[in-house]
């Protein structure tokens, strides 16, 4: 039984799941794909709280990016790689936008710009996201050769 290839990263995460409900790894994974569309649309809603002003606007912003065809086919299709990345995809731009300094206005001055506690949870999200889909993690390559933000490259 078992065989040579590696298996993905993301495996270990879904081990905590599945260990809440008594070892049953597939109703673990059933779980996640049926809680995908959903925590998508809570997390985009969320991460739109400081950008757009009208609660209805960020319904709207929310239901279209959890409803977004990419995401359906990923649940559809059982890609949990990807159905997780779309529900952590908002809260790491959301993250990443505030650390390198593009704050929504009327932002708390303790909460401006970027600091190590953020630094440290964007490089924490970015690490789960590039675990669920490994091709994913490019976009930090640029950032990363220029060494800190407020020096230039």
């Amino acid at each position: 039984l078992g065989s040579d290839a590696a298996a993905p990263v993301w495996l270990a995460l879904l081990a905590l799941p599945a260990a809440v409900l008594r070892g049953q790894a597939p109703l673990a994974v059933d779980l996640v794909l049926l809680l995908a569309v959903p925590a998508a649309g809570l997390s985009a809603y969320l991460s739109t709280a400081g950008i757009l002003s009208s609660r209805w606007l960020r319904c709207w912003a929310a239901a279209a990016y959890a409803l977004l065809p990419a995401l359906v086919v990923a649940v559809g299709t059982g890609r949990i790689g990807s159905a997780l990345v779309a529900v952590l995809l908002p809260p790491l731009g959301r993250s990443a936008a505030r650390l390198l300094g593009a704050d929504p206005p009327g932002a708390r001055p303790a909460a401006r710009g970027g600091g190590r506690r953020r630094a440290w949870g964007t490089a924490l999200l970015l690490a789960v996201v590039t675990a669920f889909a490994p091709r994913s993690c490019w976009p930090s390559l640029p950032p990363s050769w220029c060494g800190t933000p407020g020096r230039a490259c």
